[in-house]
């Protein structure tokens, strides 16, 4: 979405919104490529953050969050799904998890947020891990293909995966992209979570992405280090620390496939998804 097309759709909405007095735009926010952030203003001179999306993606948006909330979850104000379109809470100040450079507060402000996410998963609602797993197979037959000696690192992945899948305990609502950009600090009831994709897993996959996004801008960090930080947030959340592991491993090679689907291209030796990949398997084979 363009900015000049995102920024025409929200003074739509927010002129057109049904039922509601009309809203006025303050600022642009920083936005994705798959939708527009705008914060608006009342007449009651109360913030909100209008969303603008797909219908489609919007709506998905709208089930996890509803499914999800609670005091750990950004609140909806509203909501005009046929435009595309969401109310949320303005969360102040707002300042993204990844802003925190010491690595165990950052753990310790994750787990703690973790801890007061939850939901009740249906299966006919949400997608499944399984289901998202599945799109390695389709990366790893595309790297073989091409002779890309990095097939086998994936192909080792998605075979962790599987063995995962089969010996998962019990499954729950999953938030499916809790990493360290899209948790804020709020005001005086720490951090909320926000951009839930909504999928059903065991709960020791929900800290593969913050882990990853961790992992990725530290390019000194060893093998070993990487395993001893995710035994210490399995130990936190008290989950197993190879399945901690082995998801943290398993969902960074499905984020590579992931950008070869988006982008058409398999992202290249200096993505650091790859060094990850490479580091843990230094650090050795997790233990389930």
């Amino acid at each position: 979405m363009s900015d000049g097309d995102g920024l025409a759709r929200a003074r739509e909405a927010a002129r057109d919104w049904p039922g509601r007095p009309e809203l006025m735009l303050a600022d642009r926010l920083p936005s994705g490529a798959e939708a527009t952030l705008v914060r608006v203003v009342d007449a009651r001179g109360r913030r909100f953050v209008l969303k603008l999306g797909s219908p489609g993606r919007i709506a998905e948006e709208l089930m996890a969050l509803q499914a999800l909330r609670g005091p750990a979850v950004v609140r909806v104000e509203d909501a005009w799904v046929e435009a595309g379109a969401l109310l949320l809470e303005d969360v102040r100040p707002g300042l993204p998890l990844m802003a925190e450079r010491d690595e165990t507060i950052a753990r310790v402000r994750f787990t703690a947020a973790l801890r007061r996410l939850g939901g009740h998963a249906s299966a006919d609602r949400f997608p499944s891990v399984a289901e998202w797993c599945a799109a390695s197979v389709v990366f790893h037959d595309r790297l073989r293909q091409s002779h890309d000696v990095r097939a086998a690192i994936i192909g080792r992945w998605h075979a962790t995966a599987e063995k995962l899948l089969d010996t998962a305990p019990a499954r729950a609502l999953l938030h499916g992209d809790l990493h360290d950009g899209n948790l804020l600090k709020r005001d005086g009831n720490g951090y909320v979570a926000i951009d839930p994709k909504g999928v059903v897993g065991e709960a020791a996959y929900e800290p593969a992405c913050f882990l990853m996004n961790r992992w990725r801008n530290r390019p000194d960090l060893s093998g070993p280090s990487m395993v001893q930080e995710a035994a210490a947030l399995a130990a936190d959340l008290g989950l197993r620390p190879g399945r901690v592991l082995g998801w943290a491993g398993s969902h960074t090679a499905l984020s590579l496939g992931w950008s070869w689907e988006d982008d058409g291209d398999v992202p290249g030796a200096s993505d650091p998804r790859w060094r990850i990949l490479s580091r843990l398997e230094e650090g050795g084979s997790p233990e389930f």
